[in-house]
Protein backbone atom coordinates (compact mmCIF):
# COMPACT_ATOMS: atom_id res chain seq x y z
CA UNK A 1 0.00 0.00 0.00
CA UNK A 2 1.48 3.34 -1.00
CA UNK A 3 0.18 6.67 0.29
CA UNK A 4 -0.81 9.03 -2.48
CA UNK A 5 -2.30 12.51 -2.33
CA UNK A 6 -4.73 12.89 -5.17
CA UNK A 7 -7.52 15.31 -6.04
CA UNK A 8 -8.90 13.46 -9.06
CA UNK A 9 -12.08 11.41 -9.15
CA UNK A 10 -11.87 7.99 -7.56
CA UNK A 11 -12.22 5.17 -10.09
CA UNK A 12 -11.46 2.31 -7.71
CA UNK A 13 -13.84 -0.60 -7.21
CA UNK A 14 -13.47 -0.45 -3.42
CA UNK A 15 -13.06 2.65 -1.27
CA UNK A 16 -11.83 2.19 2.29
CA UNK A 17 -12.52 5.35 4.30
CA UNK A 18 -10.92 6.25 7.60
CA UNK A 19 -11.87 9.09 9.95
CA UNK A 20 -9.05 9.13 12.52
CA UNK A 21 -9.62 10.14 16.12
CA UNK A 22 -7.78 9.87 19.43
CA UNK A 23 -9.97 7.17 21.02
CA UNK A 24 -11.48 5.27 18.14
CA UNK A 25 -11.38 5.87 14.42
CA UNK A 26 -14.27 5.55 12.01
CA UNK A 27 -13.84 2.87 9.33
CA UNK A 28 -16.02 2.21 6.31
CA UNK A 29 -15.80 0.14 3.14
CA UNK A 30 -17.75 1.12 0.02
CA UNK A 31 -18.17 -1.22 -2.94
CA UNK A 32 -18.57 1.21 -5.84
CA UNK A 33 -19.40 -1.53 -8.37
CA UNK A 34 -22.34 -2.82 -6.33
CA UNK A 35 -23.10 0.65 -4.91
CA UNK A 36 -23.31 -0.68 -1.37
CA UNK A 37 -21.61 0.08 1.95
CA UNK A 38 -19.93 -3.18 2.93
CA UNK A 39 -19.03 -2.27 6.51
CA UNK A 40 -18.98 0.58 9.01
CA UNK A 41 -17.29 0.44 12.41
CA UNK A 42 -15.33 2.27 15.11
CA UNK A 43 -11.92 0.76 15.82
CA UNK A 44 -9.01 1.44 18.12
CA UNK A 45 -5.73 2.21 16.37
CA UNK A 46 -4.19 -1.26 16.82
CA UNK A 47 -7.34 -2.93 15.43
CA UNK A 48 -7.58 -0.42 12.60
CA UNK A 49 -4.20 -1.32 11.07
CA UNK A 50 -5.02 -5.03 11.06
CA UNK A 51 -8.46 -4.55 9.53
CA UNK A 52 -7.17 -2.21 6.81
CA UNK A 53 -4.46 -4.70 5.83
CA UNK A 54 -6.84 -7.68 5.86
CA UNK A 55 -9.55 -5.93 3.82
CA UNK A 56 -7.04 -4.44 1.37
CA UNK A 57 -5.41 -7.84 0.76
CA UNK A 58 -8.80 -9.57 0.41
CA UNK A 59 -10.10 -7.18 -2.25
CA UNK A 60 -6.79 -7.14 -4.15
CA UNK A 61 -6.80 -10.96 -4.15
CA UNK A 62 -10.26 -10.81 -5.74
CA UNK A 63 -8.82 -8.64 -8.51
CA UNK A 64 -10.53 -5.42 -7.40
CA UNK A 65 -8.89 -2.02 -7.32
CA UNK A 66 -8.72 -0.48 -3.85
CA UNK A 67 -8.10 3.03 -2.60
CA UNK A 68 -7.70 4.02 1.07
CA UNK A 69 -8.94 7.52 1.88
CA UNK A 70 -8.07 9.21 5.17
CA UNK A 71 -10.09 12.23 6.27
CA UNK A 72 -7.69 14.98 7.31
CA UNK A 73 -9.65 18.14 8.11
CA UNK A 74 -6.65 19.57 9.92
CA UNK A 75 -4.71 20.01 6.66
Amino acid sequence: MRAKKENSKCNSDIVIGIDPDIGKSGYAVLDRKQQVVVSVSNLELAQLFGVIKADYDLYKMRGLSVVVVVEAAYL
